[in-house]
């Protein structure tokens, strides 16, 4: 989604002087390249009692605890939870998923991150997501989405394996199946979901790029 898209914008403890256009709706997903950019929007348009920042490399399971244990904390008016990180370990999300889905009264998450892969399809099935990066043309996925096959999906396994893809070729590979199939407006149920998920966890712990894309694409074929 894009910002200048919003026709309304919730204004929440924002600074008296601020004419920053940020959306406070809800909790959201903010993609960008800018992280310092984002914060000095932040900081400049909302009240510091009313905003507090975890700043991370990765987002790991303690990390995330605190940011629970923030939410908690009441509040007699709405309170930002503002999450940069450049990774965000699986299990952090995890424990994330069911405040992100009932947020205590008065809290906002904005989860910021750099590529749609750093966070579980799960997440973004929860949050509504705005990308604010320079707009690059990415790679579309290279086979149809609505014609797979058995023959056609072990052909491009056996190329995937032949060429020894990384990690993190294969999370772009996720993430380029999601976006086809968002283009052929093919819902994904809590199922294919969670699939999606284990597939980004296991390229996350290094597991060979084949044998993860190969069951998944497999349960992306069309019953008859």
């Amino acid at each position: 989604m894009d910002m200048d898209s919003l026709s309304s914008i919730q204004k929440i403890n924002l600074k008296a002087n601020s004419k920053s256009k940020i959306y406070l709706a809800k909790s959201h997903i903010i993609l960008t390249h800018d992280f310092e950019y984002e914060k000095n929007i932040l900081k400049n348009a909302i009240q510091p009692d009313f905003l507090r920042i975890f700043e991370t490399q990765e987002l790991k399971i303690d990390i995330a605890h605190s940011v629970i244990k923030e939410a908690y904390i009441t509040s007699a008016q709405t309170k930002i939870l503002a999450i940069f990180a450049f990774s965000y370990n699986h299990f952090a999300q995890n424990a994330l998923l069911k405040i992100l889905e009932e947020p205590p009264i008065h809290t906002i998450f904005i989860l910021y991150a750099n590529a749609r892969n750093k966070l579980l399809p799960t997440i973004f099935s929860r949050l509504v997501a705005f990308d604010k990066r320079a707009k690059i043309q990415k790679e579309p996925f290279s086979l149809n989405i609505a014609k797979l096959n058995i023959p056609t999906i072990y052909e491009y396994i056996k190329d995937i394996e032949k060429n020894n893809y990384s990690s993190e070729r294969g999370r772009e590979i996720v993430g380029s199946i999601l976006q086809a199939l968002s283009i052929e407006s093919k819902p994904l149920n809590q199922k294919q979901l969670l699939r999606f998920d284990k597939a980004m966890e296991s390229l996350h712990n290094k597991q060979s790029v084949h044998l993860v894309l190969l069951p998944l694409l497999l349960s992306l074929i069309q019953n008859p």
